[in-house]
């Protein structure tokens, strides 16, 4: 194709030009001159007193970066800005070492782990001494307001009117009716009501004292070092969590004070994890699934907790020097975890008792009776348990020995014995079928997409969360799941329990790549989007409508306005490793000079990406870059007008979950940088 040409700021075109054509590019196909040479980075600054290990480069250097074969220059490892949320470390922050903060911010309860950047060991600490909570690995994730004084985690007492379930409120909008309306969801909206206060609000208040509490545990045990690094915060999130929920949580922890630090200058970045690729790290770094694994295996990663369970499929990409995963099939979420089990118990006793007398149960048997399920019943039953006896609060026994609600509900008096009660094992099933289905779905539909794409099963499943440790769980998938079918992993032990928070920790590091830190890495996922640029075209009357037809008054060539080009588009694999490069011109006439360009990126959610702009594209970011006005090339152009023209290419990186980095370069210098916020991956 020959050279094209745009629109300059100020052409009178003869036909009406519709949309905004100042900005819109057009691909550039030409051969310009060589660019120059880089120019030398300056030198870095003197190191700290601590000695660092050696770097290995960034992921998306340790292979042919792929471009476009328009693209006028070599593809060359990306710098890292030092405005970018993944910059692993910029050119005055090369000698230190950061601080990662994991933290799961689950819906019943919730975790932190931290680990520092740089060291030559592995370590990474889980935080175990929250208040009240005998060294428990997590804390509840529930908050109480009484005249003033707030409470949080293991310090509520037992009779405290309590907040809890609060992050689901987060995705309100994108939560199903029957968990809107369920009982307690609804029981937590009346009490912030009364509060005068958003989900927002509480999710902060929550997030300061977990904060606090570990900070408190990391100046413990490096009392002389916390204040002179800076902080990484890695802040989990399930799969498919809405972006306005994401934001709602960046805007709690802004409030909280999580991203401010007293005094020294130091910065704190926030980054966000799906919750199935931390359990994934945290699973391949522990050893719990690494053993005999090798390069083309498929691993299902399902992290079933409090509120939600996560699902999502990798392919083992690299097993030496260290594992790189490739988002195989997208994540997927459903509300089915283990608070939906306690209140498939709380119905079976409303169809006992009624379910007016269990609403008017005080708060404190209420929690006792859930309790009661919950460490007896719950965590205990398994294929081979013919029924549990548990003790049960006695104001619920009484009613269940009532006479009258023996007459209106049966006889479940029968399976008392004082305020000890049998639970047979077709009744725990009852309780537990509806929920381990959604489960089995969301695993098979995994399973099915693997075997559609990959042409093969996956190599083992892997379980982790609260209710991923589940007896019963287990032995469901090992029952749909034959053994040399497909081998169901579920370890056991604390760390199984944090590995949330701990594989969020991890991914921290992972953004510094030290050479002697071989963590596991997803290097690819899935685009949830088209993600791409609004650009002129010339006109072709094969594909272009009539009415879309244009003249262009640099040389009078046909051109049509507003047409899409994607650089990444839904349903298709993002590789760190490969950016994606593409080359383009602008121009401007000569006798109004301008200092900068700016360029806008699009989305768009439509099943088949369109290729002009619809009501279904949206603008998502702008780029504004730097040009040297008397350095460009002058060319005479329509109607005696000459015109300034410039290359430049624009390339695209995935930076991780929900983050893509698009970059600007005049003649072969970065000029222009933005991380741009998108639907990818299990965010």
């Amino acid at each position: 194709m020959a050279n094209s040409y745009l629109f300059p700021d100020n052409a009178r075109t003869q036909a009406t030009v519709k949309g905004d054509y100042q900005n819109q590019p057009l691909e550039f196909y030409g051969t310009p001159p060589p660019p120059p040479m880089p120019v030398e980075l300056p030198p870095s600054p003197p190191s700290p007193h601590f000695d660092i290990p050696s770097r290995r480069p960034p992921p998306y250097a340790l292979g042919a970066p792929a471009r476009s074969s328009n693209s006028r220059y070599p593809s060359v490892a990306l710098p890292q800005s030092p405005h970018s949320s993944h910059t692993s470390y910029s050119a005055i922050d090369l000698d230190r070492r950061h601080i990662n903060i994991g933290i799961d911010f689950g819906t019943t309860y919730s975790g932190v782990s931290w680990a520092i950047s740089g060291t030559h060991y592995n370590d990474v600490n889980t935080v175990d001494n929250w208040p009240n909570g005998d060294h428990h690995v997590k804390v509840p994730t529930e908050i109480t307001y009484d005249k003033g004084v707030v409470q949080w985690g293991y310090s509520i007492p037992p009779d405290a009117e309590r907040l809890s379930w609060f992050k689901l409120l987060l995705a309100e909008n994108k939560l199903p009716p029957k968990v809107r309306e369920s009982k307690q969801l609804q029981s937590t909206k009346k009490l912030l009501q009364k509060l005068n206060k958003t989900e927002v609000d509480v999710t902060s208040d929550y997030l300061q004292r977990l904060w606090l509490c570990a900070l408190e545990d990391i100046r413990r045990q490096i009392p002389n070092s916390i204040d002179g690094m800076p902080f990484r915060i890695i802040l989990s999130v399930p799969a498919k969590w809405p972006k306005e929920a994401r934001d709602k949580m960046h805007s709690a922890a802004q409030k909280a004070g999580l991203l401010s630090r007293q005094g020294g200058g130091l910065e704190t970045k926030l980054e966000f994890v799906g919750e199935p690729e931390a359990a994934a790290i945290a699973a391949f770094f522990e050893g719990n699934v690494r053993h005999n694994i090798k390069v083309g295996d498929i691993v299902v990663i399902c992290d079933a907790g409090g509120g939600t369970v996560d699902i999502v499929t990798y392919e083992v990409d690299q097993v030496e020097p260290s594992i790189n995963l490739g988002e195989c099939i997208g994540g997927d979420m459903d509300l089915c975890g283990s608070i939906f089990l306690d209140e498939g118990f709380v119905k079976h006793i409303e169809g006992l008792i009624g379910k007016e007398k269990v609403s008017k149960l005080p708060k404190e048997t209420y929690r006792r009776l859930v309790k009661a399920w919950d460490q007896s019943i719950k965590c205990q039953f398994d294929n081979d348990t013919p029924e549990i006896a548990t003790p049960i609060p006695h104001e619920v026994a009484k009613a269940i020995k009532s006479p009258l609600l023996r007459f209106k509900k049966g006889n479940g008096s029968k399976h008392l014995t004082g305020d000890t009660m049998r639970f047979s094992s077709d009744v725990i099933k009852s309780i537990f079928d509806p929920v381990l289905e959604r489960i089995l779905l969301l695993v098979n539909t995994q399973r099915n997409g693997t075997m559609k794409d990959k042409q093969r099963k996956p190599r083992a499943i892997l379980l982790v969360g609260g209710l991923g440790s589940n007896k019963f769980l287990y032995q469901r998938l090992q029952a749909e799941f034959p053994a040399g079918d497909t081998d169901v992993i579920q370890p056991r032990g604390a760390k199984t329990w944090a590995s949330i928070c701990r594989g969020a920790a991890i991914k921290g590091m992972t953004y510094d790549d030290f050479i002697d830190q071989p963590f596991p890495v997803v290097t690819s996922y899935i685009s949830k989007a088209h993600y791409g640029m609004m650009i002129k075209e010339p006109f072709d009357s094969s594909k272009h409508a009539q009415e879309d037809r244009r003249i262009c008054p640099v040389r009078h060539m046909d051109v049509v306005l507003d047409q899409m080009r994607w650089y990444v588009k839904k349903g298709v694999d993002v590789s760190r490793i490969d950016p994606v490069s593409l080359s383009w011109e602008l121009t401007q006439p000569e006798n109004l000079p301008r200092s900068s360009f700016t360029i806008k990126i699009f989305e768009s959610e439509a099943n088949t990406a369109p290729t002009r702009k619809t009501n279904e594209v949206h603008e998502c970011a702008t780029i504004t870059f730097p040009v040297r006005w008397n350095s460009l090339e002058v060319r005479d152009g329509g109607e005696g007008q000459r015109y300034k023209y410039v290359h430049f290419d624009v390339k695209m990186t995935i930076l991780g979950l929900g983050k893509l980095d698009f970059a600007t370069y005049v003649d072969g210098r970065r000029v222009a940088q933005k991380d741009v916020k998108v639907k990818l991956g299990g965010g």
